[in-house]
Order: structure tokens, then C-alpha cells, then sequence
């Protein structure tokens, strides 16, 4: 099944997140964190300049896309479209905002709700449990005008696949040309996010940003966008 979801009827939705632990806007893009099924989840954060999130993990395995402004994660440089992906129980952070905030969409193939602070919930992580970690080196994605001078779609390896299925990609997709998207022989959902470009998939119009998802999907093919675009893939375990 593929889920789809256009920023534009999205925004409405947007709403502000105050606590000891967070300040910012969070809005629901695939899933709800109100309500965590068994179901793919994303959601793109908001963080306001100059705030820490506390080093802290979760029990999905989770992808990060930075989509606007700077900052860090631990000693690693975040800016767009730096993609960061953790296991389960995996403590990463403490996240710092830069002047202008941070901006990131959180990507996961179960849903989940809250996080783990660190070192505070440490004495509930299970023992035993394979851990690991990747952040990307930045992505730089094509202009208008490199894109309408690709003759065929070019691909970046973002994040290397690995035993568990886990990877990302930067595709390019020149001016009307369908997208292939690739994927490992299994994963738990693929994940795909669109930047200002406007494009079919399944019947859906989208434009703007845009996240889909497709359970243990195949290898498949998305319809033309008309202006070329770029497009990043993720692939959960």
C-alpha cells in the first residue's frame, strides 16, 4: 500500500510543541503521533533557533531528513539534506538548532510516540541489542537549470545499504522523466520525499513536500514531473 501526503493540505495541521524538553511546531505527515499504530509514521519538526533536545532514542528504527536551517547532532554537522538513521534503543543527540532553528522530518516504519531521554531512561534499555548509527554527508541537490541539462536520472548514495536493508539515497530526475526508485530485495517500507516539484504517483497529484510509503514495496516507478526534480529515498529495515 502507498500512502501519500502534499505539504499543502498538510500545513493546517501544523501545531506548536512546549515543554521542558522541546520547543518548536510539529506537524503529521504520514500517521499521527497521537495515536502510534503498528504503521508507518512521519512527521516534520520544527525546532526554534538555539534549543537543545536531550540525547535520547526510541524503539523504531528511525530516519531524519534535514529540510531547513543548521545545527548539530552530537559532533556531526546538520544541514539540509543531511539524513541521519538510528536503530532501535540507539541514544542519539543532544540535537542543537542553529540561528535560523532546524527543520527535519522524522521517518519511521512503526509508529511510536515519545522519546527515551538519556541518562535518565537507561536502566530500560534492553540488553543485548545490536545498535548502530549513520549520518550522510550533505547532499547538495541540482538546480532548475542542472536538472533540465541531465539527460537520464542520476542517484547518490546517501547511506549505504547494508545486511538489515537499511539505506537512502538522492535521486535527480531530469524534466519529464519517470522516477525508479531503488530498493533492496526486502525492507520494512520505502520512504520517498519530494522537493518543489509537482508529480503523480498512484493516481495522487503532489507538489511541494511530499512523503509517501509502501510496506515491504518492490522496486517501482513514479510519473513524470514535468520541471525535474530531486528525490530522496529511504529504505527501512
Amino acid at each position: 500500500m502507498i500512502v501519500s501526503a502534499d505539504w499543502k493540505t498538510l500545513n493546517t495541521g501544523r501545531a506548536p510543541r512546549v515543554n521542558e524538553e522541546f520547543r518548536g511546531h510539529i506537524t503529521d505527515v504520514i500517521g499521527s503521533l497521537a495515536d502510534p499504530a503498528e504503521r508507518p509514521q512521519a512527521f516534520l519538526v520544527e525546532q526554534e533557533p538555539n534549543w537543545t533536545l536531550r540525547t535520547h532514542y526510541h524503539l523504531q528504527h528511525q530516519f531524519q531528513l534535514v529540510v531547513s536551517g543548521s545545527g548539530t547532532l552530537g559532533r556531526h554537522e546538520l544541514a539540509p539534506y543531511t539524513v541521519h538513521y538510528t536503530t532501535p534503543e540507539s541514544g542519539y543527540g543532544p540535537i542543537v538548532s542553529g540561528e535560523q532553528g532546524l527543520w527535519y522530518y522524522t521517518i519511521r516504519g512503526k509508529g511510536g510516540r515519545g522519546a527515551h531521554y538519556l541518562p535518565d531512561s537507561r536502566a530500560d534499555m534492553r540488553t543485548g541489542l545490536a545498535k548502530a548509527q549513520a549520518t550522510s554527508r550533505r547532499a547538495a541537490p541540482l538546480s532548475a537549470a542542472q536538472l533540465a541539462g541531465l539527460s537520464a536520472q542520476t542517484s547518490e548514495t546517501l547511506i549505504e545499504p547494508d545486511d538489515s536493508a537499511r539505506a537512502a539515497w538522492m535521486l535527480s530526475i531530469p524534466p519529464g522523466a519517470s522516477v525508479a526508485l531503488p530498493a533492496p530485495a526486502a525492507h520494512g517500507g520505502a520512504f520517498t520525499w519530494c522537493a518543489k516539484a509537482r508529480w503523480r504517483r498512484a493516481g495522487a497529484r503532489w507538489s511541494a513536500w511530499a512523503c509517501s510509503t509502501s510496506p515491504r514495496a518492490r522496486t517501482g516507478r513514479a510519473a513524470p514531473a514535468p520541471a525535474g526534480c530531486n528525490w530522496w529515498c529511504c529504505n527501512s529495515p
